[in-house]
């Protein structure tokens, strides 16, 4: 017999990423989960109701959560074990979907995919959900060679992002939008890195990269990059350094998201990165 329960402490919050971790082990490009969930968990404005678990006796069998942001609402999937597609799935979506255009006045609902996952978007298209943009994903083997390349600047690891850094860089990086340089904290707050590292001439730091492993799948995703562009140089060694560190680390593949015209795009070519999948969003807008 199948039950089904709302949120009720924060080991619900382990036994979520767990799960995911497991549902999604073969699925082409899956990420690391992030800290938003559990972050958002601590706010005064937390609702337990918008996350929901399916358990068959004591064993966690399914779960579908959303996080409210006024009417805006990112939906999750309904992910469940192999043996309880169908009915169960559809009973966590209606759940969350009720509760969202109900008691929580959600207007609009987004969701993010990897182009290939086909079940799970086909799930959304057949709810109403219409593909709404993506960003192009670019990928790099890390069983290949790399070639050196000599440098005279020093690196540093960090055991958490240097918010100071991040910041004192991105306003002399053309990539970053200067007007809200202030909300780059925020945004990397909820990402939980596993490598952080950055490049100092002296005493300056003059480039910065961060990235999150799957240790399961052997997959890294670069989440940030950030460089000086009076010190342009240094981003071919910030990723080469990086590159590095991964393929000691014993990862299999490593990513980069950017958009279609982000000017890094030839400089992570260069270096054996190739177009080979999309991040993709799906939203539905409801009067």
């Amino acid at each position: 017999m199948v039950t089904y329960r709302n949120y009720q402490e924060m080991e619900d919050l382990e036994l979520q990423r767990d799960f995911w971790m497991e549902v999604t082990k073969e699925l082409p490009w899956a990420w690391k989960p992030n800290k938003s969930q559990l972050h958002f968990a601590q706010k005064p404005i937390f609702d337990p109701r918008t996350k929901v678990f399916a358990f068959e006796k004591d064993t966690l069998i399914g779960y579908m959560s959303c996080i409210k942001h006024e009417t805006f609402i990112p939906f999750g999937y309904p992910w469940v074990r192999k043996s309880f597609e169908g009915e169960v799935q559809e009973e966590l979506y209606q759940r969350i979907y009720d509760l969202a255009v109900g008691p929580l006045n959600g207007t609009s609902f987004l969701q993010r995919f990897r182009e290939e996952w086909n079940t799970q978007i086909n799930f959304f298209l057949n709810k109403g959900f219409n593909y709404a943009f993506g960003y192009p994903i670019y990928i790099r083997n890390l069983d290949s060679p790399i070639d050196p390349i000599k440098t005279k600047f020093t690196t540093k690891i960090h055991s958490t992002l240097p918010n100071d850094i991040l910041i004192n860089l991105a306003s002399k990086d053309s990539r970053y939008a200067k007007d809200n340089l202030s909300e780059l904290t925020n945004f990397y707050r909820d990402i939980d890195f596993d490598l952080i590292i950055s490049l100092h001439d002296d005493r300056q730091v003059i480039s910065l990269a961060a990235v999150t492993n799957r240790e399961d799948t052997g997959y890294s995703e670069m989440n940030l990059i950030v460089v000086d562009e009076d010190y342009s140089t240094s981003t071919d060694n910030i990723i080469q350094i990086t590159l590095e560190e991964l393929q000691n680390r014993h990862q299999k593949h490593v990513s980069i998201t950017l958009e279609e015209d982000d000017s890094i795009i030839e400089t992570m070519e260069r270096f054996g990165f190739s177009k080979r999948s999309k991040s993709v969003f799906y939203r539905k807008e409801i009067e």
